[in-house]
């Protein structure tokens, strides 16, 4: 019988403790980035050593170890002891607005998720004399031990000092520290390749800022090793094929909001900004009171693509238009460090996504309004308040929002407000490649005939009348009407005069509505101008599904079967809305009246339709 009556057995919290949710072995690297730039560290190297091993009958590069390496200012022995106890460090307390600690969980709990040994050199002064300890798990979970070893002097493996450049040159300093990742069998990625292609994404885009303002550098290499067994030092080695794969990587920055380059594009995105910052809308600050009643500032960072970036047809399949949907999302930075992309918000069908940017930026002051977990994750509580995607279900949390989420109440409306704009900008920006409102002839035509027909038939209308006027204030009108939504005056004028040479009596135009309609319809001297609601969810479910002039990354196939849905949805809304209005009869009524005569209005408009062809 076990004699260990402590309130959670340290061989059995450890077990649990490994399934700490790091998303994958580039976030569990992130802790120790944190720890090394929270020591003034001005390069980490992420070092990768793998060696051939037998997999079925097969040999093939594995990792082996992992090494990260600062420049930063080292620990001394008791706070090495410290750093590798869980729940406690020097920073618990820490709430300042660049602190990226303060849980005491980081080195620990990211290195035991990914390995079951981990390793910690450090030095101040000295790096031939460099305290050292470490965790076991095999030790732990066996019982063999119950306390953290107490750090002894001992010299770092030759193989680390080696590979690194941050011993020697320009980024050595007087300090440092070494963590090394043994016996690693949680890593999602095998292979160094694998780790260094998976990472660079996330990681340039989690330390964005710092390496854009110089702050760090962040470099990783791979390197071939051979034990030769186990009483020997691994050591490097050397292949001449080896030369051409990532030996040595420095990591750039990955902005979401795409006003840094992205040198990885072609020419011009590589060194020009893909997006600019949405307006007067590009930084809000909204305050919000942390746990002691302080105000604190949250920053929302709002951008919208180029235009000329959206220019022609499938922007979306271009280098840039696929980098850029790797990155959609709200981007949830915390202390200058991006905690996770939250996609909560997303209208996942609509390829239109990727050409907004937001962030939102607050202080560790507000880690518990937010809901930062322990290893920096995620932000729990906004990303519940962000799950509510449609308007209905995000009024409902409104209302029902409770104590412990209000504070976030002003955040979410300017985001809400804000999308809002965002999109309906990126719709008009596309919209305005061609002339709005510029008549279809083929759709304007069989109109145009249907409503003669209509007339001829003992059918008159208010706006057959206006057609009798002179032509030259006809053009005037309409132009005048065409230039203040928003259309160039020559644009304008060269519209307004086909229409009235021609004698069209429609007219189409797509904008954003400030209303839930899903087009709008004006008389326009004799004009039947008819404005569709870029806002409204059937102008992207339905009307862009079949529209030929629109460029979308699903084929024929699907688009039509997303037209047909839609098409079978605006069907059932409209039969709900009857269903809805049974108990007053006088609108059940009109609405039957309406629904008959609409069908034989779109029949007769039909039937000219199959007569002209």
């Amino acid at each position: 019988m076990s004699n260990d009556f402590s309130i959670v057995p340290s061989h059995l919290a450890v077990k649990a403790m490994r399934d700490s949710g790091y998303k994958n072995i580039a976030y569990a690297l992130a802790e120790l980035i944190d720890n090394s730039i929270q020591a003034g560290a001005t390069h980490v190297e992420v070092l990768l050593a793998e060696r051939y091993e037998r997999v079925v009958e097969r040999e093939k590069r594995r990792i082996y170890q992992i090494g990260v390496m600062d420049n930063g200012g080292g620990m001394t022995a008791d706070v090495l002891r410290m750093a590798l106890q869980f729940g406690n460090g020097t920073r618990l307390n820490d709430r300042d607005r660049t602190g990226m600690g303060r849980f005491g969980m980081g080195l620990p709990s990211a290195s035991i998720s990914q390995c079951r040994r981990v390793e910690v050199w450090t030095w101040q002064g000295d790096i031939t004399r460099p305290f050292y300890t470490f965790l076991d798990l095999d030790d732990i979970e066996n019982q063999r031990t119950r306390e953290i070893p107490i750090p002894q002097i001992r010299a770092i493996p030759q193989i680390w000092l080696d590979m690194s450049e941050t011993t020697s040159g320009a980024d050595a300093k007087g300090s440092g520290t070494l963590v090394v990742w043994s016996n690693i069998d949680r890593s999602n990625w095998v292979t160094s390749k694998a780790i260094i292609s998976n990472s660079e994404f996330v990681v340039g885009r989690m330390y964005r800022y710092f390496l854009y303002h110089n702050k760090v550098r962040i470099t990783l290499r791979n390197f071939e090793v051979e034990v030769p067994d186990q009483t020997q030092q691994m050591r490097w080695i050397y292949h001449e094929e080896m030369k051409n794969e990532y030996n040595h990587y420095a990591m750039q920055p990955n902005d979401p909001l795409h006003l840094m380059p992205y040198h990885g594009l072609a020419a011009p995105w590589n060194a020009k900004a893909l997006f600019e910052p949405y307006g007067d809308k590009f930084e809000q600050i909204v305050e919000i009171a942390d746990n002691d009643g302080v105000a604190q500032r949250v920053r929302i960072l709002t951008t919208i693509a180029r235009k000329e970036a959206r220019e022609g047809d499938l922007a979306g399949a271009r280098d840039y238009g696929k980098h850029v949907a790797k990155n959609m999302g709200i981007s949830i930075v915390r202390a200058g460090r991006e905690l996770e992309m939250d996609e909560g918000l997303l209208i996942q069908h609509d390829p239109v996504e990727r050409w907004w940017g937001m962030e939102i930026q607050f202080a560790p002051a507000l880690d518990e309004v937010f809901g930062v977990t322990n290893n920096k994750q995620t932000a729990v509580k906004l990303r519940e308040a962000l799950s509510h995607k449609t308007p209905s279900d995000r009024q409902a949390f409104y209302n029902d929002i409770n104590d412990e989420y209000t504070p976030l109440k002003p955040l979410l409306k300017v985001i809400d407000a804000t999308l809002t704009r965002v999109r309906a900008a990126l719709k008009e920006q596309k919209t305005g490649e061609r002339t709005r409102a510029t008549p279809e002839p083929e759709s304007v035509s069989y109109a145009t005939q249907a409503i003669q027909k209509r007339s001829s038939e003992g059918h008159p209308a208010p706006s057959d009348a206006k057609t009798q006027k002179d032509d030259v204030s006809r053009v005037r009108e309409i132009a005048g009407v065409l230039t203040g939504q928003g259309i160039p005056a020559p644009d304008a004028q060269k519209t307004a005069t086909e229409i009235v040479t021609k004698k069209r009596r429609v007219l189409i135009d797509e904008r954003r509505l400030d209303s839930s309609m899903m087009f709008s319809l004006r008389d326009l001297e004799g004009i039947l101008y008819i404005t569709i609601n870029i806002d409204h969810p059937m102008h992207t479910y339905l009307y862009e599904m079949i529209d030929a002039d629109k460029r979308t990354p699903i084929n024929d196939k699907e688009r039509l079967s997303r037209a047909r849905i839609a098409l079978q949805m605006l069907l059932f809304s409209w039969a709900r809305m009857e269903d809805e209005s049974i108990g007053n009869s006088n609108r059940a009524s009109e609405l039957r009246r309406i629904r008959e005569e609409w069908g034989d209005m779109t029949r007769s408009f039909l039937e000219t339709l199959d007569e002209s062809r």
